[in-house]
């Protein structure tokens, strides 16, 4: 079979087994960077970009390539023309392999050089860098020195993108005589953000009725439209609209989906987003995504710019987002835990199309081990918010199915807390949000068999 691709920059053939592996076809190029390892894509010694993303060369069958097929090795890093890299982020990995004093051993060149290209392209958070560098075989350098490595190599792009912003900034200015703030990419726009009072930020919603006077357009950032599914948890970016996130379908949390579709019609999905939906009300309604993410335990991803090189992140539970001082924090993430629910129920309270007084979102989540529950959350979401993880730890360990006493006993108990809440936040809630509610709850745990 002929096969044809892009082997850094420059096009080459191959006349040959189909399924031979990458790797070898790599090596027999010259490409010696590109070890032989496990043979099963576990140690990372044979990585090389395919199309951008990191890959392990020895699961890829040369005859999966095509001409549009794009490979690149560490070669493409190390190579100088005319004492300038090839490959842009070459010289801040260099930057910052030094500046940890990082040595590596040779194997592990390509595994370690591919990853922190990969994090320097898409940013990270320092969990995210923790769990990406925790999966690395080689013992040649600590986890923690090759963290920092990283970090600093991150420090001197953004460094490097700063005086190129700011260059920028003195021709053309960020923010135009309208308004509205023009950032072109995260930093800049969490820059600006920080030398700027009184900036808001624009998505997707519908409950804005008026344009402040001085704003930022999100939907134009494509760092924000990232959606990607870790081992433990789900990473979603604040401006995915609500239909490209119903697009995902089976590989959203499966309390998601459900949520999605009872949101307005497809016309005002394409236009809302996931942030609008979250941190948005209407006439102090939360609205529909509210109860399920807040039931899987959702964390907010913030950030801020701390120097004119250095940025802060902050982790915020949902359940508390109402007392973060969000002034000039940036949502970059949306985290949602990858957990396995043995029962999830989303039900939605009023009308379809709209949010008024008497709309709410429910959502119910059960674990159970043999006849016994072992985790269990509730959440409402509408004027008020209910998630009262004392109230869900009376469930835990009650037998399967529930008696009729133990269903009327924890029924009477969420009636309290309904009120208990209802007080506490100072409102006013509708009667029938109430019996629903309580309707709802008790449905739930009579179904749970």
């Amino acid at each position: 079979m002929r096969v044809k691709f892009n082997l850094n920059d420059k096009t080459i053939e191959f006349n040959g087994d189909p399924n031979e592996k990458l790797s070898s076809i790599l090596r027999k190029t010259g490409n010696i960077s590109v070890k032989k390892g496990c043979g099963k894509g576990e140690c990372g010694f044979c990585k090389v970009l395919l199309d951008g993303k990191p890959v392990s060369s020895c699961k890829i069958p040369v005859g999966m390539l095509g001409e549009k097929s794009k490979v690149t090795t560490m070669e493409h890093f190390v190579k100088k023309e005319n004492e300038e890299y090839i490959e842009k982020n070459a010289k801040y990995i260099e930057d910052g392999i030094r500046k940890a004093n990082i040595h590596l051993c040779g194997y592990c060149n390509s595994s370690k050089v591919l990853l922190m290209h990969e994090l320097l392209e898409r940013g990270f958070t320092d969990e995210e860098l923790e769990e990406f560098t925790s999966d690395l075989k080689c013992s040649c350098t600590e986890q923690h020195v090759l963290m920092q490595g990283i970090k600093f190599a991150y420090e001197e792009k953004k460094k490097s993108e700063a005086a190129d912003e700011d260059t920028n900034r003195r021709t053309n200015g960020i923010l135009n005589e309208t308004g509205i703030f023009e950032s072109k990419n995260v930093t800049e726009l969490l820059k600006s953000v920080g030398k700027t009072d009184g900036v808001e930020f624009i998505g997707g919603c519908t409950s804005l009725k008026k344009l402040p006077e001085k704003y930022v357009r999100m939907r134009d950032l494509r760092d924000f439209k990232k959606f990607n599914k870790w081992d433990s948890y789900y990473a979603i970016g604040p401006e995915l609209t609500l239909s490209e996130l119903e697009d995902l379908k089976e590989k959203l949390p499966p309390l998601i989906l459900p949520a999605l579709k009872t949101i307005a019609n497809r016309t005002i999905r394409n236009m809302a987003t996931f942030a609008g939906n979250i941190l948005s009300e209407t006439n102090g309604t939360k609205h529909t995504l509210y109860a399920p993410l807040l039931a899987l335990d959702t964390k907010l991803s913030f950030s801020r710019a701390k120097s004119e090189i250095r940025t802060e992140t902050k982790s915020v539970s949902l359940l508390k987002i109402d007392e973060f001082d969000r002034k000039k924090w940036v949502l970059t993430s949306v985290k949602i835990p990858n957990d396995e629910w043995d029962v999830q129920i989303f039900r939605r309270i009023g009308p379809d199309s709209f949010i008024t007084e008497e709309s709410a979102s429910y959502a119910f989540l059960v674990q159970a081990e043999g006849k016994t529950i072992s985790a269990i959350r509730i959440a409402l979401a509408g004027k008020i918010v209910i998630r009262n993880v004392d109230f869900e730890n009376q469930l835990i360990g009650l037998q399967l199915p529930l008696s009729d006493e133990a269903i009327k006993e924890k029924i009477a108990l969420a009636e309290k807390m309904f009120d208990e809440t209802s007080e506490a936040q100072g409102k006013s809630v509708s009667p029938f949000v109430k019996s629903q509610f309580l309707n709802m709850l008790r449905f739930s745990l009579e179904h749970l068999v």
